[in-house]
This record gives structure tokens, C-alpha cells and sequence, in this order.
């Protein structure tokens, strides 16, 4: 195992901020061979998390979002998340990966068909208490939700509505919680069905107007659209 972190570090530190070495590692099979080791070292949480930060640092390139979806690579950053549900590191550079490959189109539904959606709302109850990782989440659902080529909306379930609020309303004031949760619903609300599970969360419209009157200049502006697209009971 030491040996599989030591090489997977540096094949981080060669693509960390090249784009040309990205490439490079992604031409030699460097993609599939960190895919399989975390396969092989599922129990192994230094693997996972050393292999989630290589793969989010390696999809900063679209072929690179392709190939990592090719190689059943998101599946292998669920399980992840799944099996290391209490660790913060794996946690964190899994979120960041999804991120990362939820900016191809084509991924998205693989995130969601391999349920991603359902692990991120597990990592939300599981760390309620950290604004980061709470913040990473709402930005992975963020770019999973909203197909941007098709204008088409993930139909959201009430648990992964009911995360998001409970985690808005932990953090009332830190102001990027708030944004980033008011980007999320936002995106949720051009979707019908979500609007009409939105109306059912009384909670909801306080946290939106308090968002607005805490930090007009970052989320007034949705707050507002919220509020005035959904129609609350």
C-alpha cells in the first residue's frame, strides 16, 4: 500500500499544474491504473483519498472528465465515499472530483445512476457540523442538477431537499453556505415537480429571506427569483 500512495502522490504532483502532464499521465494509462489500485485498496483510506486527488486534478481536462467515466471511475469515487463515510479527507477530494466530472454532460447521469446523490446526502448528515465539506456538497449538487445544453433539472427526492435545508439553517450566517445553497435552489426551482416539494418545506421561505437580509450583495438576487417563483402555501 505504501508503495501505491507513494506513486499515486506523485503522479498528483506532476499534474497538479500542468496541463500538458495531465495529458501525459492520462496517454500512458495512468487514468486506469489509479482506478484499479482503488479498486484493489477500497479498504484503505489514504488510497482512496490519494486517488480522488489525483483524479480531480487529472479532469481539469474534458478527455480526461471522458476517460475517468470510461473506466467506471465514478462508480470507484461512490464506493469510496460510501466505504470512508466518517473520514473528512476522502470525503473532501471525492466531492471535489464529482465536481470536476459533473462539468461533462454525460457524466452527470452516471453520478446520479451510481448513486452519487445518495452519498452525498449521507456525507451531509454524517459532517452537519463542517461548513466545508457542507459547502463542497452544495457545489457538487450544483453542477450535477442542471443539464445547462438541455435546460433540464434532476428531479430532486425529500431527503436530499430536507439535507440542504437542515444545513442552511445550521449555518445561517456564513455567507458562502447561504450562496451556495441559494445557487442550489435556485437550480432545483426550474424544475416543476421540485418546486411543488419545495412548497411543502415550511422552514424554507425563512431561511431564503433571512439569506436575503444577512447578505443582500451574494444572495438577494436569487433569494428574491426564490421567493417569487415559488409559490408557498
Amino acid at each position: 500500500v505504501n508503495i501505491q500512495v507513494c506513486s499515486i502522490s506523485v503522479l498528483f504532483a506532476l499534474s497538479l499544474n500542468d496541463r500538458n502532464n495531465k495529458a501525459v499521465i492520462a496517454g500512458l494509462g495512468g487514468i486506469s491504473a489509479i482506478i484499479s489500485t482503488m479498486q484493489t485498496h477500497l479498504h484503505s483510506p489514504l488510497i482512496q483519498e490519494k486517488g480522488c486527488q489525483v483524479l480531480w486534478s487529472l479532469c481539469v481536462l474534458e478527455t480526461n472528465q471522458v476517460a475517468v467515466g470510461e473506466y467506471g471511475g465514478i462508480q470507484v469515487i461512490v464506493n469510496s465515499m460510501k466505504e470512508h463515510l466518517a473520514v473528512v479527507e476522502v470525503q473532501t477530494e471525492a466531492l471535489g472530483a464529482l465536481k470536476a466530472l459533473a462539468a461533462l454532460i454525460s457524466n452527470k447521469d452516471m453520478i446520479i445512476n451510481c448513486g452519487g446523490i445518495d452519498s452525498i446526502v449521507e456525507t451531509m448528515l454524517v459532517h452537519f457540523e463542517n461548513e466545508k465539506i457542507i459547502q463542497s456538497c452544495f457545489g457538487t449538487l450544483s453542477n450535477i442538477s442542471v443539464n445547462p445544453y438541455t435546460n433540464r433539472v434532476k428531479v430532486i427526492s425529500r431527503a436530499e431537499l430536507n439535507a440542504v435545508v437542515d444545513s442552511m439553517g445550521r449555518f445561517s450566517l456564513s455567507e458562502n453556505i447561504q450562496l451556495y445553497g441559494c445557487r442550489l435552489l435556485r437550480n432545483y426551482s426550474f424544475e416543476p415537480s421540485n418546486i411543488t416539494l419545495m412548497k411543502e418545506n415550511e422552514l424554507l421561505p425563512f431561511l431564503i429571506e433571512s439569506a436575503a437580509i444577512n447578505f443582500p450583495s451574494s444572495c438577494g438576487e436569487r433569494a428574491q427569483y426564490l421567493l417569487t417563483h415559488i409559490k408557498y402555501k
